[in-house]
């Protein structure tokens, strides 16, 4: 898909692989950064990574997770060494792009974990029409995110959810197919 789109790529392994496209230059990529452990354990099943991006003028954290889908405590887990992984980042006021499905809704603890962090959800600061990212065919939930910080946050045009084309299912049509189960931001 990279090739066909003339961009880079990086692919993070793991239970659900994560991909990041992009037209920048990859300088660095890691899978599955920990800081407080060696090992992951029952962490991070899914997927978990860093780039370092590069554009004419600027370097950007980009940072994918694909977050544990029920149990809130591993997720909490998940979410504190995400936020310790960034934190030189963070520190050093980094651009920094958070993105994934990180499997919370709006009104969860983790969601005010991120916020605690500096982090800005993409979709609060400057969200256009619907919001909710799962079910494609029916959406009425929002587990899907893009957090920046105040570097970025403010230079934030828009943020939209696409329920568009084969980004959704019709359930009306049986030969209607969707990429995902889930909308992208």
């Amino acid at each position: 898909v990279a090739k066909l789109l003339g961009m880079n790529y990086v692919y993070f392994p793991g239970g659900f692989p994560g991909a990041i496209l992009t037209k920048f230059e990859i300088v660095s990529s890691q899978n599955c950064p920990l800081t407080s452990m060696k090992s992951p354990g029952d962490l991070f099943s899914r997927h978990w990574g860093k780039a370092t991006l590069k554009s004419e003028t600027e370097v950007i954290q980009l940072y994918s997770a694909h977050l544990h889908p029920s149990n809130e405590e591993i997720r909490m887990k998940e979410v504190a060494e995400v936020l310790m992984v960034m934190k030189e980042d963070i520190d050093r006021n980094q651009h920094i792009i958070f993105q994934g499905d990180l499997n919370h809704e709006p009104i969860q603890n983790e969601y005010d974990t991120w916020k605690n962090a500096g982090l800005t959800d993409c979709y609060m600061k400057k969200g256009v029409e619907q919001r909710n990212t799962i079910k494609s065919t029916f959406p009425n939930r929002t587990v899907d995110y893009i957090w920046v910080n105040d570097q970025l946050a403010n230079r934030l045009l828009r943020c939209k959810v696409l329920y568009e084309g084969n980004f959704r299912t019709n359930p009306m049509d049986e030969r209607s197919v969707a990429l995902s189960d889930h909308l992208p931001v």
